[in-house]
């Protein structure tokens, strides 16, 4: 009897945890900053037309919130976009991020936005954003905490405007947060991502920055070493494919 009962305990163990692998292996968290929220929200849709039993949880943040949900191992995260930045370089030298599956997500531009009462529609050169904010705040992301926030304090500093306009700058700690100052009219203008503007009724695109007057605004995607499972290998191969190298682009994000 006792050999039978110790039996039954061993295949209830067993079956609890295959039950429990079969459950996880469906299970992806992703961990993104807030200017990939729509793009991975249509790519997940997409993802479970052939996959109806994935679990997809997605949290978005600017750059130093994702950073951290790596590096100090805070969460389950197990696949990460981020924008290029000494963040996502100390996550690839420290290994956690799971060799052979850093890929380039795509590439971003900076655009200045106004308001529907921004009295500015059409800017004809960067320098003009002077005379522009000579009543109005700019809205941006925050250096500290937000990549773009440094590039565009890298443009303003390109064009030699940064110690004239320091003064009317606004930061926000997401992109989201950037682009909503400016769709409620909390500031006029603001620069925030091409791909934000693309997708938002509220805003105008004033004017589009050179390229050459900031560093190049890459998105890494990334599993995470500790957590990596077979379901984010499956999603990571799905976003290499051409039907999401479509959505992406629709997007606004250049490959």
């Amino acid at each position: 009897m006792k050999l039978f009962e110790k039996a039954a305990q061993i295949f209830i163990v067993t079956m609890i945890v295959v039950f429990c692998l079969a459950c996880t292996q469906y299970k992806i968290s992703i961990t993104s900053v807030s200017s990939g929220r729509d793009v991975l929200r249509e790519l997940v849709t997409e993802y479970r037309i052939d996959n109806p039993k994935a679990e997809v949880r997605m949290r978005f943040g600017g750059a130093g919130s994702v950073f951290d949900s790596v590096n100090v191992a805070r969460d389950d995260t197990n696949i990460i976009l981020i924008v290029n930045s000494d963040w996502l370089n100390t996550l690839v030298n420290t290994h956690k991020l799971k060799d052979g599956t850093v890929s380039q997500f795509g590439k971003n531009s900076l655009v200045l936005v106004g308001s529907r009462y921004a009295a500015v529609n059409k800017m004809e050169k960067p320098t003009d954003l002077v005379q522009v904010l000579a009543n109005d705040q700019l809205a941006t992301g925050n250096p500290a905490t937000v990549s773009f926030g440094r590039s565009a304090i890298d443009i303003l500093k390109y064009y030699n405007m940064y110690e004239e306009l320091k003064g009317k700058l606004e930061f926000f700690d997401s992109a989201k947060n950037n682009l909503q100052a400016v769709e409620t009219s909390q500031t006029n203008y603001g620069i925030i991502f091409k791909t934000d503007a693309m997708i938002s009724s509220d805003v105008k695109t004033v004017y589009t920055f050179p390229q050459e007057s900031y560093n190049q605004i890459v998105y890494t995607i990334a599993g995470v070493t500790e957590t990596y499972n077979s379901a984010c290998e499956k999603f990571l191969k799905f976003v290499r494919s051409e039907t999401a190298k479509q959505i992406i682009e629709q997007y606004g994000f250049d490959l």
